[in-house]
């Protein structure tokens, strides 16, 4: 009861598969003994009902945990897509994987049409080496401190927009990486 116990108290979704292997383990140990055991069987097979209960009630708080962080991130979701600031958010090569509405507005192009695509596309050919450069030292310091620069924002023959780029890592809890966030903002003239 108490391997029961414990493994209920740290259910997480990381960990839920060993719990359940846990809780498995115990109820298969139980069973065991029950045939080799004095104590009558309704008394095993009430222990056996408490834990299935204590695992019910965990996996809910469980389930209550899982659906408050999909309302957060729905929130959070909202409030990217929503902000005044053109947002793009790379991968580790420039290779766009969100943008905002600001974004789009700013770029000119849905988001449909931006994913996947090099962010370098969108700059003024003098700067794409120096973005890389910037990108490059990025990732290779570990840090977490925003990296400003002015770039110009240029697709293929059309306008030149100045514009003041910073971008920041995103590193999940773990420190693993997972994006860069770029805010876009034009340059005062």
């Amino acid at each position: 009861m108490a391997e029961i116990r414990a493994a209920a108290s740290t259910l997480a979704p990381s960990n839920l598969d060993s719990a359940i292997r846990v809780v498995r383990g115990v109820v298969e140990k139980q069973l065991r003994a029950l045939g080799q055991s004095d104590r009558p069987a309704s008394t095993e097979l009430e222990a056996l009902h408490l834990a299935m209960e204590e695992l019910r009630a965990a996996w809910e708080n469980l389930s209550t945990q899982s659906d408050e962080l999909a309302r957060e991130r729905d929130h959070y979701a909202q409030l990217f897509q929503l902000a005044p600031d053109a947002y793009i958010v790379t991968d580790g090569a420039g290779a766009i994987r969100e943008v905002n509405v600001a974004a789009e507005n700013l770029l000119q192009f849905r988001s449909q049409y931006l994913l996947g695509k090099p962010f370098p596309l969108f700059l003024a050919m003098e700067d794409r080496q120096p973005f890389r450069t910037n990108l490059n030292t990025m990732l290779s310091e570990g840090s977490q401190s925003p990296r400003h620069s002015s770039v110009g924002l240029q697709y293929g023959f059309g306008p030149r927009t100045k514009i003041d780029l910073t971008g920041a890592p995103i590193r999940a809890l773990a420190g693993r990486f997972q994006g860069i966030c770029w805010v876009l903002r034009r340059a005062a003239s």
